[in-house]
């Protein structure tokens, strides 16, 4: 019988059995000790009496079960944080996002722990798909590069007067394939993310052209979790692209790129002032616009865009 402590196993049922969210106490064995009715239904399992006693941690696959038995070895023991993949009882795949919580009596006695589980199969889901999506593009892109410096290398070595021009063009579809490296890699040069500044420097500035003046205020500080590259390097991509097809990047102007902290999280604005007005903006239902809203959505920020006569002005509130 599991041990309850302080808290009676009628009070614990009558708080966490109406939960949709798989609630199960664990002793300091790493046992299980009792499980809710929301637990027991989304994990698919009829009895608790199947499961009761077991070895939490072999109840996971490999990497869950590492997760799970890391979680519980911690002395003194402490909360922890995982999310990973285990399928139910009967099969079905599913991704939780687990809470380790110690329990502990009024004498500060360890006497086992509160798991949560909480599915969240379709937030995998989507971000699998995004990043499929992504890998197809970048593929796609990097391969667009290549061809059009062929080309240019090609043209320009039977006209020697365009050789300076192929070869600055060059390398600047090269640092652009740099930029998609950088978007598509889950490793930047911090372990928990990648200095806007550097992602900045290393997506816009290869576009900017020689007449266009770029400045940049602000994110010296500014760290970009790894889930939020994509949608920073799709999101700047697509206004640079933009900004070269029509507006200032493509004609002498001034672009703005400011970033700062604000109480919604990391906001990065976009100034755009070309010298002429801007004939090619971005319509609604386009697909780069699409895109970048598709994308802000799926990450859990948000994206605005107010096209003025000389150029857009966007934000992008990233909430991580």
């Amino acid at each position: 019988m599991f041990d309850s402590g302080p808290i009676s196993m009628e009070t614990i049922a009558s708080l966490f059995d109406p939960s949709r969210e798989c609630v199960k106490m664990i002793d300091t064995e790493g046992r299980l000790g009792w499980m809710n009715a929301g637990g027991l239904c989304a994990m698919e399992i009829s009895d608790f009496a199947l499961v009761e006693g077991a070895d939490w941690a072999s109840c996971w696959p490999d990497e869950g079960k590492f997760k799970v038995q890391a979680a519980l070895a911690a002395s003194p023991a402490e909360p922890a944080h995982f999310t990973t993949f285990c399928p139910t009882a009967v099969g079905t795949p599913k991704w939780w996002d687990v809470s380790v919580m110690p329990l502990r009596d009024p004498l500060d006695d360890h006497y086992g722990y509160l798991a949560t589980s909480r599915d969240v199969t379709h937030r995998e889901a989507a971000k699998a798909a995004r990043n499929t999506v992504l890998q197809e593009m970048r593929h796609r892109q990097g391969n667009q590069m290549t061809v059009a410096s062929m080309l240019m290398v090609v043209y320009a070595a039977r006209d020697p007067a365009l050789r300076q021009f192929a070869d600055d063009m060059s390398a600047r579809l090269a640092a652009l394939g740099r930029a998609q490296a950088v978007v598509g890699r889950k490793d930047g040069p911090d372990a928990e993310g990648y200095p806007l500044l550097s992602l900045m420097d290393v997506l816009v500035q290869p576009m900017a052209g020689p007449d266009c003046a770029l400045y940049v205020e602000g994110g010296r500080d500014i760290v970009v979790a790894l889930e939020d590259v994509d949608l920073v390097g799709v999101v700047l991509s697509e206004l640079a692209v933009n900004s070269v097809k029509h507006g200032a990047f493509g004609q002498s102007g001034t672009v703005t790129l400011t970033a700062r902290r604000s109480p919604d999280g990391v906001s990065i604005t976009w100034t755009e002032r070309a010298a002429h007005p801007v004939e090619g903006t971005f319509r609604d239902g386009a697909q780069g616009l699409s895109l970048m809203h598709r994308m802000a959505a799926l990450s859990g920020a948000e994206f605005r865009l107010d096209w003025r006569t000389f150029g857009p002005n966007a934000e992008l509130t990233l909430r991580s």
